[in-house]
């Protein structure tokens, strides 16, 4: 939004703008807030998405959605198929974000599921850097290319996502809850390999049936959202939304959707 070859198709003409060019407020405000809609629908869409159709499709069924996404903000020019694709492009980070750490937590073993959070949120901190050093230097084009070639940058990653998450096991405590036992031993014994001996895994795998046959005893196997403001799962519920609070509060998310504009006015 502060690149001139984006203002040319977007935006309008200001002689007394520093670059020469502006955005309507109420546009500035939906492209970044349509987002954030898609996001909220991916998210709540996500559990009986990937409870159906399991972690890694909904990963990829994500990739897709992301490059579909960013090929309509790179051939249009219509403000309106701009919103849908933000709109389209938060549903798909909706789901990437849930899905991704569900998996991580659900495939690594406890003591390294810190370390896995941990190192998935390192990695969207190098994204978010990257994105900020490609749009730093494709500012300076005044034609579309400004911002089709981050979109086009933005579009590759899922295609190799979807690749790499072809070849990886689905997560094991999904298959055990779908009633797919023997795919699910199969699944941890690709996980843990060598490093594990087919007795821990063996114990791995009974206390996942366990776990799951405990939850069904109770009744818990088909949660319903008014379960997460019930018993100690309010707490938890409670507790997450804090984080994010104070996520929200430390001013990153500020960074990450006005840095660009820092970058690209000038001095």
């Amino acid at each position: 939004m502060a690149m001139v070859g984006f203002l040319k198709v977007f935006g309008y003409e200001a002689p007394n703008s520093p670059i020469g060019w502006n955005i309507s407020t109420v546009v500035q405000q939906l492209i970044t807030s349509l987002m954030v809609v898609g996001g909220i629908i991916g998210s709540l869409a996500q559990g009986p998405l990937s409870s159906y159709i399991g972690r890694r499709t909904s990963m990829q069924i994500a990739c897709v959605t992301t490059v579909v996404a960013g090929a309509i903000m790179v051939a249009t020019t219509s403000v309106g198929a701009l919103y849908a694709a933000r709109i389209i492009l938060g549903v798909a980070n909706g789901i990437f974000i849930t899905t991704a750490q569900m998996y991580v937590v659900e495939v690594l073993p406890p003591n390294l599921r810190g370390v896995g959070l941990g190192t998935y949120a390192m990695i969207i901190v190098i994204g978010v850097t990257l994105s900020t050093v490609i749009t730093n230097y494709t500012k300076t084009y005044t034609s579309r290319l400004c911002y089709q070639i981050p979109l086009i940058i933005l579009m590759s990653m899922p295609a190799v996502t979807f690749t790499l998450v072809s070849f990886t096991p689905e997560s094991p405590r999904w298959l055990i809850m779908r009633g797919k036992d023997d795919q699910a031993r199969k699944s941890l014994h690709r996980l843990r390999g060598s490093v594990y001996t087919n007795i821990e895994i063996a114990e791995e795998m009974a206390a996942m049936q366990a776990h799951h046959e405990a939850e069904m005893a109770d009744g818990k196997n088909k949660p319903k959202f008014l379960d997460l403001w019930k018993g100690i799962d309010r707490r938890r519920t409670l507790l997450s939304l804090g984080v994010v609070a104070i996520h929200a509060g430390s001013g990153s998310q500020f960074l990450i959707n006005y840095g660009t504009r820092f970058f690209c006015l000038p001095c």
